[in-house]
């Protein structure tokens, strides 16, 4: 009998060891994750995370994928394919979003204000455009891939102007700073980082700063990360290590603004003194819903969303990620 006590404790005791141990083993396995950005400044948690080695020092091997500017990749996300990702604009999350907003899981967004913008209407100096009622029958340039044009016809019928009346063309992130140059357009919707590296120059009149901020809500949010429920139920261990590292990345953005400003030039393969304005990043808990809301509501006004969405139905919670 003594001896079966004995074996059964010896049982107990490897099964008590194991409880213990196990969780800190798991944790020193190095996981996989795949994720996804769009090119915009939204993605620099992105940058920096892979810049500090941040991924690494979580266990956490990376592989991080481009995807073109576009609503597309949030269906992606959605599925599965990718455990999360990086800077996608707000609009375009949104008009994608809103057949499930409950499938979707927001990791962190980013806001600009009208003191530190992130979009200005330009033109040059030498064309005959001086206000906002010179841009008919004129060519507007403005990011391939968002939902800008959409916002922008919106904002001229705001102003009594008819939109109808004027040309909008989409243009490649390599457009932006030489499309007034190479007439490519006449008026230009220009965003960070290549907003504050052109509208320095002497040549350039700014028609607006600051275009969405001022119109919509200030701070204004622009880029977002997203995971989905499908990643949490699924690969729930890589969506957690991602986005530790993410909210490394956010908190070395705050505490060491120039340095991050110099990861992000040198993504964008930007000169090391060109200006640059950051955008200010807030974690899942630091979002303000009513600032979501406001968005909303001026992307039903302006015919981007069709649809009311709650923000609440896709707000994460600490208990997903923890």
């Amino acid at each position: 009998m003594t001896r079966v006590l004995t074996l059964i404790n010896l049982i107990l005791l490897g099964v008590l060891v194991y409880i213990l141990v196990y969780p800190q083993m798991k944790a020193r396995q190095v996981v996989e994750a795949t994720v996804v950005y769009q090119n915009t400044p939204g993605a620099l948690p992105l940058f920096v995370a892979e810049e500090l080695g941040l991924f690494d020092s979580l266990k956490v091997q990376v592989t991080a994928e481009e995807a073109l500017i576009g609503p597309e990749v949030v269906d992606d996300i959605g599925k599965g394919k990718y455990q999360m990702l990086f800077g996608v604009d707000w609009a375009n999350a949104l008009f994608r979003m809103a057949a499930r907003p409950e499938a979707y899981r927001v990791a962190y967004s980013a806001t600009y204000s009208q003191s530190s913008p992130y979009a200005s209407l330009i033109t040059l100096r030498a064309s005959k455009i001086r206000k906002l009622k010179d841009l008919l029958l004129k060519r507007i340039g403005y990011p391939k891939g968002t939902r800008y044009d959409l916002i922008l016809k919106h904002y001229f019928k705001q102003e009594g102007l008819d939109p109808e009346k004027m040309s909008f063309i989409g243009l490649l992130p390599s457009e932006m700073t030489t499309a007034l140059d190479r007439n490519l357009a006449d008026a230009l919707l220009i965003v960070e980082p290549y907003r504050s590296l052109v509208v320095h120059r002497e040549d350039v009149r700014v028609l607006e700063d600051a275009v969405f901020a001022r119109r919509i809500v200030s701070p204004l949010p622009v880029f977002a990360g997203l995971t989905s429920i499908v990643n949490l139920n699924l690969t729930r261990a890589q969506v957690q290590r991602v986005y530790a590292a993410t909210e490394q990345a956010i908190r070395f953005i705050r505490e060491h603004p120039d340095s991050a400003a110099q990861i992000l030039r040198k993504h964008f393969e930007l000169p090391e003194d060109a200006p640059v304005n950051l955008p200010q990043f807030q974690t899942y808990q630091e979002i303000d819903p009513t600032r979501l809301e406001a968005i909303i509501a001026h992307l039903k006004e302006a015919s981007v969303l069709f649809v009311d969405i709650d923000p609440n139905d896709f707000m994460m919670s600490p208990s997903d990620i923890k």
